[in-house]
């Protein structure tokens, strides 16, 4: 009678000991794949808008810039999505400035990730340090310094050559040395140094001039003479143009043109 429950309960542990725990499927590995020839790089023209990049993942996903929001001037959405074949649209402003500039965001999905670069072109505007150059009447050289995105050229207006020249365009910084000769007049003068670039940037420079101090040196301001009047001589030295008159009231004074 005490014998059968005991052997029920061998029974019972046997089947235990034999049981078989149920096998885990193994995870399927996290893809990122761009499609529709979409890659991880994405270029903008200076005036911005908006590209599409294509892409599929087999768990869901999200996207984010390393700074937030990318300066202000570039945006994406949506910023997470589905498993499956998926877009993002990715949104430039126009650039304003001389300088190209980059932004980057990540496509996270499971354990792996995509960095995708925007870069976009530089304005073609050219910025420069200062736009009026004074020289005096001695002239020399000076450096305009100009910042450009682009290669930049310069030229002289046509009523300013004769004594504006170019000397050198330095492409990398932009740097233009400019010469202005000695100006021998009395009047000032004006000319205009235009600076350019591939994109039709263009930002002009006014190169202004003053003109010499008129300067009069006579070699006598009195002469005595006797009453039987006579004739006399002055040097007049000066770097300007001179005239000679006679003050109204001395018709016994006069001047000898021969």
């Amino acid at each position: 009678f005490y014998i059968v429950p005991s052997l029920l309960l061998a029974g019972l542990t046997l089947l235990s000991c034999h049981r078989k725990e149920p096998v885990q499927p193994e995870k399927e590995p996290s893809i990122i794949e761009f499609t529709d020839g979409s890659s991880e790089n994405i270029l903008f023209g200076l005036d911005g808008g908006s590209q599409t990049i294509s892409f599929k993942t087999n768990y869901v996903w999200s996207a984010s810039f390393a700074s937030e929001p990318a300066g202000g001037w570039c945006s994406i959405s949506p910023a997470e999505g589905p498993a499956g074949s998926n877009s993002i649209k990715v949104t430039a402003s126009g650039n304003t400035s001389p300088d190209e500039r980059t932004a980057s965001f990540k496509i996270r999905s499971g354990d792996v990730e995509k960095t995708v670069t925007v870069t976009q072109k530089p304005s073609d505007a050219i910025s420069i340090a200062s736009t009026r150059i004074e020289f005096n009447p001695e002239g020399g050289t000076r450096l305009i310094t100009a910042k450009s995105g682009y290669p930049c050229q310069a030229s002289v207006s046509e009523d300013a050559r004769s004594w504006i020249s170019i000397l050198s365009v330095r492409a990398v910084t932009t740097e233009v040395s400019i010469s202005v000769s000695k100006n021998e007049s009395v009047d000032n003068r004006r000319g205009i140094v235009t600076i350019t670039n591939e994109e039709g940037g263009v930002e002009e420079v006014v190169v202004f001039q003053t003109g010499v101090q008129p300067v009069l040196t006579l070699s006598s301001k009195q002469v005595d003479m006797p009453a039987a009047g006579g004739e006399f001589e002055v040097t007049v030295t000066s770097n300007v143009d001179i005239g000679v008159s006679v003050p109204a009231g001395s018709s016994w004074v006069r001047e000898d043109k021969s």
